[in-house]
């Protein structure tokens, strides 16, 4: 995600052939080694026997974005040529700073104490007299 976004956020200022081949192959060096990693994360966090539902939710999620983004790409065109590729910089940047926010999140509530041990009662208190 962090190579897209430096390509993304680059390519508006590429004036040559030379350069703008660069970038695009750049991009599809860092999304072409991305699959793979993607679907091995993929089957590894999945429970077994949901592995072909989180599969089909992947390519909803990827026939959504090859319907959507060009959409979005044409408005944002209106703005200019550089506002496409500066927009999906943005967007990637959201998804690099959710994946980090998350990451974060899910370490702070590992760490945390367990819910019990944070109670100031002990076991007998909560029994009847």
């Amino acid at each position: 995600m962090a190579i897209a976004l430096v390509v993304y956020a680059a390519y508006p200022w590429a004036k040559t052939l030379p350069q703008m081949l660069t970038l695009a192959f750049v991009l599809g060096v860092g999304l072409g080694v991305a699959q793979p990693m993607v679907m091995s994360v993929m089957y590894r966090t999945a429970p077994a026997d949901r592995i072909g539902e989180v599969t089909g939710l992947r390519l909803t999620l990827v026939n959504a974005s090859q319907t959507f983004l060009p959409m979005m790409g044409g408005a944002f065109g209106t703005l200019g040529f550089a506002s496409v590729f500066w927009s999906l910089a943005v967007l990637l940047g959201g998804g690099i700073g959710f994946v980090v926010w998350s990451k974060n999140k899910d370490r702070s509530l590992a760490h945390a104490e367990p819910i019990a041990a944070q109670s100031s009662l002990s076991a007998k208190d909560d029994l009847l007299p």
